[in-house]
Formats: C-alpha cells, sequence, structure tokens
C-alpha cells in the first residue's frame, strides 16, 4: 500500500485516485516513519504541496538507504529543470497533478520496477557459494639465473651492450638505438 506524502486538505483527491489502500503522512518526517515502520513497502507518492527541494532531498537520500523504494513526484508544473533534478535526486517519475491516468500507470511502472530490483537482490543472496573457498599465494622470484635477477641493472645494461670491446655481450646482445628490456636469457 503507497504512502502519499501530502496535507489532509489536498490529499483526497489523490487517494482516491491512487486506490483505497494509501497511508497518508503530512509532511516528509511522517513518511520516513512510515517507511521505517514497514520496511516491505515500495512506494512513496510525494505530493504537489510538498517543497520541490526537500522531496528531491528526502528521495536522494531514500534512494541510499532503500534503492528498491521508488518515489513518484507530483507537481502541479513541470519543466525540463525539475525533470533533470528530479532524475538525478532518484525520482523514478515526475507527474502532472491533474493526469490521473498517468499517476495511476507510475505507479503501477514504479511498482514493476521495485518488485524486480527485489527479485534480482534475492536471488543473489542465495545462489551464492555455500561453502567458503581457500585463496592461495605463491611469493616466487622472476625466472632466470641468480645473477640475472640479482645484479642486473639498466646502467650496466646498456655499458656491456654498447661497449666497444668484443665478446659474449657483443654477440647476444646487439645495442639497439633505444634500451628495451631483454627477454629471457638463452645460452
Amino acid at each position: 500500500m503507497p504512502i502519499l506524502c501530502e496535507p489532509a486538505a489536498g490529499a483526497e483527491e489523490l487517494m482516491r485516485h491512487l486506490g483505497s489502500e494509501v497511508r497518508a503522512a503530512d509532511d516528509l518526517g511522517a513518511t520516513a516513519q512510515l517507511l521505517d515502520s514497514d520496511p516491505a513497502e515500495t512506494l512513496v507518492v510525494i505530493g504537489p504541496q510538498a517543497r520541490t527541494d526537500e522531496a528531491l532531498g528526502f528521495a536522494s537520500a531514500l534512494r541510499m538507504v532503500r534503492p528498491a523504494v521508488g518515489v513518484i513526484l507530483v507537481r502541479d508544473q513541470a519543466d525540463v529543470a525539475l525533470l533533470n533534478q528530479a532524475l538525478q535526486s532518484g525520482v523514478r517519475e515526475v507527474v502532472q497533478s491533474d493526469d490521473h491516468a498517468a499517476l495511476a500507470a507510475a505507479c503501477r511502472r514504479s511498482r514493476d520496477v521495485s518488485w524486480r530490483i527485489l527479485a534480482a537482490t534475492s536471488t543473489t543472496e542465495h545462489t551464492g557459494p555455500k561453502t567458503d573457498g581457500k585463496v592461495i599465494t605463491v611469493f616466487t622470484a622472476k625466472g632466470g639465473s641468480a645473477w640475472w635477477t640479482s645484479t642486473w641493472r639498466p646502467a650496466t645494461w646498456r655499458s656491456a651492450c654498447c661497449s666497444t670491446r668484443s665478446g659474449p655481450w657483443r654477440t647476444r646482445f646487439p645495442c639497439p638505438g633505444t634500451w628495451t628490456p631483454p627477454g629471457p636469457r638463452r645460452c
């Protein structure tokens, strides 16, 4: 049963279009208390008399605590700036206050999204592994001889490679124009 956040004077018309099983709250604080008392609730409709900045702040905070709860914002006038702010705050839909069919459809869509979110989270919680796994780590030195891994330095490589003396260094490791690390040492 949805929660309608609207003072009692303007709530009757919206309650008539939302259905018979609607709980009304006069302000956002009372709405938060109703949500705390019913963890299964998945829909909050904020009426046009609630301040827009407070409604968007409430929706933003609610999105972090209970992401499955959908918030529908009912406004007398809706413009692009309001829609952008509502989207950023986590409001699922913004509906004109005189469009009752759109409000009913928005409530159905929001419930459907909430049920899908709840189904997805309950499925992933129960399909996890039944037993704990083990993590095994192995620390080893890089492959190669001890000389190669312990005493090799780029300056030594460059001086040995580019020196004018002849020997095995000259034939095994030609001196490139730019330094590149050698591959595995082959004898």
